[in-house]
């Protein structure tokens, strides 16, 4: 029995367990079923990349807030956060982090990896 290529539907020849016909094939079948995220989804994960990208650029440790705001920065997302003994909350989106040192200044955390 030939199979169909889940994309365009063309028969196939080769390997028992291919899927599609061809790489181009492939591509917009997977383009496709990740297009269909919630636009929520969509929306958190642009913020959260955004965030990530925002310090990672940012060559000082301690840096105005309002240098991060300017830059796009939204500090209503993160991925985790962390308490340290002291009681001081370290925010992280993903490996980048920051706290806060005071109303106007935040002190960046730098990923060890």
């Amino acid at each position: 029995m030939k199979k169909q290529c889940k994309e365009c539907g063309s028969l196939m020849h080769g390997r028992s367990d291919k899927k599609f016909c061809s790489d181009l094939c492939r591509n917009a079948y997977h383009n496709k079923r990740t297009a269909i995220l919630h636009p929520a989804v969509k929306r958190i994960n642009r913020a959260l990349q955004k965030n990530r990208s925002i310090l990672a650029l940012v060559d000082q440790e301690i840096i105005p807030k309002e240098e991060l705001l300017d830059e796009g920065f939204n500090f209503k997302y993160e991925t985790h956060r962390t308490v340290l003994e002291n009681g001081t909350v370290c925010h992280y989106v993903y490996e980048q982090g920051y706290m806060q040192i005071d109303a106007q200044t935040i002190r960046l955390i730098r990923s060890k990896t």
